[in-house]
């Protein structure tokens, strides 16, 4: 199993500011916090331009993502990250190791990953849209069939099915 990463100052001081709030903080509210003790890069961010606002947020989930990994490595806390929650919990033995693959990790723990332009960017937030999109719509769907989550394909096929031949004109 590797090793923790070294902790850095902005992750020691990351971790400093969430251990007194329990309850959690948001992404924005932590970036504000971050600017106001005039951090590098959120201090001087110009967070209504798009990429500018994409790189605080990267840098900032890179690192939270590596103080989660350090503190799973030394055992202390569990790391719960969220745009709208940013929280410290307990350490649960054994937790760390039931955790699957974690592209979000993957994602914000490669650098190459912040260096992105501004017609890339609009093709990650359109990306992202369409997602968003789509689990409404499917949603929307499943209420409209009488569906709840969770419900795989087969029931969906099934109720649609059903629902044909109860109200299709030919019937």
């Amino acid at each position: 199993m590797s090793s923790a990463p070294d902790v850095g100052p902005l992750e020691e001081h990351l971790e400093n500011l969430l251990a007194q709030q329990p309850e959690g903080i948001s992404e924005h509210t932590l970036i504000r916090r971050l600017a106001t003790e005039r951090w590098p890069l959120f201090a001087d961010a110009q967070l209504a331009d798009q990429l500018q606002l994409y790189r605080v947020h990267f840098v900032l989930f890179h690192f939270l993502y590596r103080l989660r990994d350090h503190l799973r490595g030394e055992q202390r806390a569990e790391l719960h990250i969220a745009p709208l929650r940013i929280a410290l919990g307990s350490y649960c033995e054994g937790r760390a190791g039931l955790v699957g693959a974690d592209p979000l990790r993957a994602y914000y723990l490669d650098w190459d990953n912040l260096a992105i332009g501004r017609g890339e960017l609009r093709r990650l937030l359109d990306r992202f849209w369409q997602g968003m999109y789509a689990a409404d719509e499917r949603q929307e769907a499943l209420a409209f069939m009488q569906l709840e989550e969770p419900v795989d394909y087969p029931a969906i096929k099934r109720r649609y099915r059903e629902l044909a031949m109860r109200y299709h004109p030919d019937r």
